[in-house]
């Protein structure tokens, strides 16, 4: 685990997981210490067990170094990596546990990712990264692309029904399993990537080598947004950014990133504007979200862009309104949001009503000061 001014949320994590008792015995715990602050370090040591490995560092090295650090002072034959602003339900833990155990020498796991406790909003799957998806996107920002965020639903849709192991492009490093021996035989995570990106890479360079990257639906964590990362927003952005450039630099040759830089300023120049999605959204947030008419299914989904990529969504069979998370929806970082339902006939996704909503700063966090 790494940490950064997380320690309520990181003993919040590690209660949850020692629920399992069974299958916490046989853990090996290392933290790394990313904080750099005296009481934050004192904070931390106060919510480990007497037998974990706490690492301090003297700088914030980001993610990927500190995970490879971890690894460095461990020796268990299985390796999992857990953000410490997750929560395990009961059982789920030791699920993954022997799922990391019966498959980790041959690939990388991941379980589903939800925001809330009751495992009701579900996480988006990582898209990744690829060549010409930043194109991709302006041509939906431009209106010319109206129907993908219902086939990005569809997607979601079939996995979620899914049971076992899913192979799959990319998953979260908010909790990813492996063994120990495949870990180092792809020499970890790539320092270079400061925050972001790292864990999509990884995955990418394991599939490259035959190793299996696997989602498994049916075992679930919970994911509380940006507990970390919000406290530096600026310094996060800007790793954000430059993942994605250097994961395709890395992967397709400067050549290509930069013949996608000249087609990307090509296209919102020259391709005029059909329709803004941004635009057409109902301004508010409902109290309650009704049911699509003549549906065999519905959901609803919440997002940072009306693509509805990077999502929440909660999928849901009876007709009844479904009130709006609310106590959710107070707790994420300052921003416009935009909030659909959407209808599935048969086996077609509609987008059914969106709207789009101001989420100010929240005035205090649900665990004290160091969960930033």
């Amino acid at each position: 685990m790494v940490d950064f001014h997380a320690a309520a949320w990181l003993g919040r994590s590690l209660a949850s997981a020692r629920e399992d008792a069974e299958a916490w015995d046989r853990v090996e715990l290392t933290v790394v210490d990313n904080s750099v602050d005296d009481a934050a370090h004192e904070a931390l040591r106060t919510v480990l067990p007497g037998d974990a490995t706490l690492l301090r560092a003297d700088q914030n090295l980001g993610f990927a170094r500190a995970c490879n650090l971890a690894v460095q002072h461990g020796s268990a034959p299985y390796v999992v990596f857990v953000n410490p602003d997750t929560s395990w339900p009961r059982g789920q833990f030791a699920e993954f546990v022997a799922r990391v155990e019966a498959r980790g020498e041959c690939g990388l796991l991941g379980p589903r990712h939800y925001a809330d406790d009751a495992c009701e909003l579900a996480h988006a799957p990582l898209r990744g990264v690829r060549l010409f998806d930043e194109v991709h996107d302006l041509w939906f920002v431009r209106g010319w692309d109206p129907a993908r965020p219902d086939r990005l639903l569809s997607a979601r849709d079939r996995l979620r029904r899914r049971t076992g192991a899913v192979r799959v492009r990319a998953l979260s490093g908010g909790c990813l399993g492996t063994s120990r021996a495949l870990y180092q035989r792809l020499g970890g995570f790539d320092e270079r990537y400061w925050m972001y990106g790292e864990d999509v890479e990884l995955c990418v360079r394991a599939n490259r080598r035959g190793a299996r990257v696997e989602i498994h639906p049916d075992v679930g964590i919970v994911h509380y947004m940006e507990r970390s990362a919000r406290c530096i927003p600026e310094r996060v952005n800007i790793a954000r950014d430059a993942g994605r450039s250097l994961f395709k630099v890395t992967h397709h040759g400067r050549l290509a990133r930069g013949t996608e830089s000249l087609v990307h300023r090509a296209t919102a120049r020259l391709l005029p504007m059909r329709h803004d999605p941004f635009a057409t959204a109902k301004v508010g947030l409902p109290e309650h979200f009704e049911p699509p008419p003549h549906c065999d299914a519905w959901a609803i989904e919440f997002a940072r862009s009306p693509l509805f990529d990077n999502c929440l969504t909660r999928f849901l069979d009876s007709a009844i309104a479904v009130p709006a998370p609310t106590n959710l929806l107070a707790e994420l970082p300052a921003a416009t949001y935009y909030a659909r339902t959407a209808a599935c006939r048969g086996d077609r996704w509609q987008t059914d009503r969106v709207f789009r909503f101001p989420r100010p700063a929240p005035t205090a966090l649900p665990i004290v000061e160091e969960a930033c």
